[in-house]
């Protein structure tokens, strides 16, 4: 989804611009600018752009990492034909070359931006997203909404895995990703007792690991000390939800909502690990109904009150294959949440508070990790936790205006408790 400013209809000829410079010879500049084409049609342009040389100071034959060099564009169109039609469609093109993360050894001792490495190092992203959106209001104040969307990209990246100038561990990839997606919603009118809204989504999203890209070299050159991987992952997810919301008596108002969901993940991939070649055919899927079920009351126009009790689900995946099978998946993710407020105005609205408390519990909570068995840099294996992980705190704001005075203050309190599970630092070999 692309959220940004939409065309002005009768709205004129408008926009900005504005640059800035800075030390590490930085140049930016931005600007957007709003073009009426007739009374029901209008377009506008934004770009974005950032030059900066590198914070590093790397020594060793390396190549890459020469600073940051953005640039990003977005062009959007808005019809609106008639009172209860409008069409917006939406474009952008984005180009972020980072030039790398350079890194040092877990132990090094010497200042994080002085390293050394011998590898090529690159972080360059290059993507385009384009959405239309439609908006239809019936004659009854129902809205049909309709949003499609579809991404292309492709992202590549290379570092020297040791972080130094004598090692030979290095790491590349270069991974093309397709993203379809439409969601279709009915959307009740605001103005009664009863809202309602109703809705569909469906996405498709496709990973391709192009051949000789996506290489472990330990060192690279040898297909004996090589880890490499292509192939095909592709993802599905399909979601129907709904939420109603009921005024009642006293200024009390209860929110209803469910969504139910599938989603599946399929690996079509081969790997050549260190001589031995594996093939990865493996299929998973999961489906889950979710909840909420929120209860709000406004005591008055300075203070209103809320409490939700709510469900989630995040699907599970499959891991890239080691050793001479494929690994187990990882589980869904399920997570109950619990949350009560108080927000409130006191003396005509000089100053504002918000007070509430929270505890969010998760079940199959996913980490990332190196294989415990197989402790290779940049190779790791997403898994479940075994205990239930659970995060619960409290938070308090308080906004102060008295005249030319003003005030604003906040505490957040969290705890939070992962459990206990074995785990291994690949950088150093050491088991945790």
């Amino acid at each position: 989804f692309v959220t940004s400013n939409n065309p002005v209809i009768n709205g004129g000829v408008h926009g900005y611009y504005q640059a800035s410079v800075g030390n590490y010879n930085y140049v930016g500049a931005q600007g957007a600018v709003n073009i009426p084409i007739s009374d029901t049609l209008a377009a506008r342009f934004a770009f974005n752009t950032d030059f900066r040389d590198s914070f590093y100071d790397i020594s060793g034959p390396y190549s890459g990492d020469d600073g940051v060099r953005t640039g990003s564009g977005r062009f959007s169109v808005l019809w609106e034909p008639s009172s209860n039609l409008s069409v917006l469609w939406k474009t952008d093109i984005n180009y972020l070359d980072l030039s790398g993360y350079p890194s040092d050894p877990v132990n090094a001792t010497n200042d994080p931006f002085d390293i050394t490495a011998n590898a090529d190092i690159m972080a360059l992203d290059r993507f385009a997203r384009t959405l239309v959106e439609v908006n239809y209001e019936f004659g009854n104040g129902v809205t049909l909404r309709s949003v499609s969307g579809y991404q292309i990209g492709n992202t590549r990246y290379a570092a020297d895995l040791d972080g130094t100038n004598v090692g030979v561990a290095t790491f590349r990839d270069s991974v093309d990703e397709t993203i379809w997606s439409q969601e279709v919603n009915l959307i009740s009118p605001d103005d009664g007792p009863i809202t309602w809204i109703l809705g569909a989504y469906y996405q498709h999203d496709e990973y391709d690991f192009l051949p000789g890209e996506f290489v472990i070299g330990l060192p690279e050159g040898s297909i004996f000390s090589e880890y490499s991987l292509e192939g095909q992952n592709p993802k599905e997810s399909a979601a129907i939800f709904g939420q109603i919301t009921y005024d009642l008596p006293e200024g009390f108002e209860i929110q209803v909502g469910a969504r139910y969901a599938e989603a599946s993940t399929a690996n079509d991939i081969s790997v050549l690990q260190y001589g031995t070649p594996i093939t990865q055919d493996q299929e998973a899927s999961w489906d889950n109904l979710s909840g909420k079920v929120t209860l709000n009351w406004t005591i008055n126009d300075h203070h209103f009150l809320y409490g939700f009790v709510a469900t989630g689900f995040r699907p599970g995946g499959l891991n890239v294959p080691v050793g001479l099978g494929p690994p187990a998946p990882f589980d869904e993710e399920l997570v109950t949440s619990y949350e009560i407020g108080w927000k409130a105005g006191w003396l005509d609205g000089r100053i504002r508070t918000q007070i509430n408390a929270f505890r969010t519990e998760y079940e199959n909570f996913q980490v990332i990790i190196g294989y415990p068995d197989f402790p290779v840099p940049n190779l790791n294996i997403q898994l479940n936790t075994p205990e239930p992980t659970i995060m619960y705190g409290a938070e308090a704001q308080i906004e102060a205006v008295f005249g030319a005075f003003s005030l604003d203050a906040g505490i957040g309190l969290l705890n939070s408790e992962l459990g206990t599970f074995y785990a291994t630092d690949p950088r150093s070999g050491g088991a945790a």
